[in-house]
């Protein structure tokens, strides 16, 4: 009796031991195949990630310039994390236009992404994918000009660029002698002037206008200038009579869509203009090691600091290509302006 109570009490011990094991054995099994539905879907771009609670909330990638009094309403430019697939871009394009938005630009130059006018549903998705950085809202800015001054006097500002020097060590500010003094003319140097295009058949250039970009949405103007502002500025660059180098070559790049008045300087643009040029440039140099270039970006967007666009105009820097921007033309602090 003795014996066979210790085995009885053996056998359910082991059953005991058994179960126990099944059970861990079960919530180890379950733990993997359990899925929060806080977590991305595999394919962020396939199905939206819904909360499993109210109160839980997603992670939101940064909305930079949400409150600046020149943005673009509904326009938003979409930055992915570095090493990004082009791939990925493309399918978040597709979901922008599923979701009713409408693609403006893409970048395919680090950092990569694009730009798209998107409701605020829209918005909050792309602000929750895990592979985007940070996004902007598209800025509006301003072609900087300079005051018109009486046509029979030789511009300030020219005279001022041949009175630099030094007197004992100390920099100098001689007197203005309504003369130009130079000895460079620029032969050979392309210059890539990013405003409203070019009037390429003025007097002034002597048929030195060459090979343009457009990289508006809008190819109706191709590249001639289609308000003044360029061709005013490759004036002051490149012009006969009052240029700096007046044998420069003059390429027009043209990102103000002119054709639509409701659609203003935007830093979308500005960084596709500059992305295509370094493109340019940089195909042009494979071609020819001795290939010379310049960019003139005479636009600003004041008061606002645009991430895309200070990294396309670094970009460019970082390939060895000067970049000449206007200060803003305003008593504004350039160092809190975009480029």
């Amino acid at each position: 009796l003795t014996c066979r109570l210790h085995k009885t009490l053996a056998t359910v011990a082991l059953l005991s031991a058994l179960l126990v094991v099944q059970m861990l054995g079960g919530c180890a099994m379950q733990q993997p195949t359990s899925k929060s539905t806080n977590q991305p879907s595999p394919n962020p771009f396939l199905k939206e990630s819904v909360p499993n609670k109210v109160s839980d909330k997603p992670r939101l990638t940064p909305l930079i310039n949400e409150n600046a009094t020149n943005r673009i309403p509904n326009q938003y430019i979409i930055i992915f994390k570095p090493g990004t697939k082009r791939d990925v871009v493309l399918a978040a394009q597709n979901k922008a236009k599923e979701l009713g938005g409408t693609i403006r630009t893409t970048y395919t130059l680090e950092p990569i992404g694009f730009s798209a006018k998107l409701s605020d549903h829209a918005l909050q998705f792309f602000r929750q994918l895990q592979e985007v950085d940070y996004i902007e809202v598209n800025l509006s800015g301003s072609l900087d000009d300079v005051q018109s001054l009486d046509p029979l006097n030789w511009p300030k500002g020219l005279d001022r660029t041949s009175e630099r020097g030094l007197v004992n060590g100390t920099p100098s500010q001689p007197r203005l002698d309504n003369r130009y003094t130079y000895s460079e003319e620029g032969v050979g140097v392309h210059v890539y002037v990013i405003d409203t295009g070019i009037f390429s058949s003025h007097s002034e250039f002597g048929g030195r206008v060459q090979g343009g970009i457009n990289v508006t949405n809008n190819p109706a103007f191709g590249t001639n200038d289609c308000s003044g502002h360029g061709t005013h500025v490759a004036g002051i660059i490149g012009g006969t009579t009052f240029g700096i180098a007046k044998k420069v070559i003059l390429h027009p790049v043209r990102y103000l869509n002119c054709a639509n008045e409701t659609d203003p300087v935007a830093s979308d643009f500005a960084g596709k203009a500059f992305e295509e040029v370094t493109q340019d440039i940089q195909t042009q140099r494979r071609n020819n090691a001795t290939y010379r270039a310049v960019i003139n970006f005479s636009s600003s967007f004041q008061s606002n600091v645009s991430g895309m666009l200070n990294a396309k105009v670094k970009a460019a820097l970082n390939s060895l290509i000067p970049v000449v921007v206007s200060a803003g033309n305003s008593n504004a602090n350039a160092c809190n302006t975009s480029p």
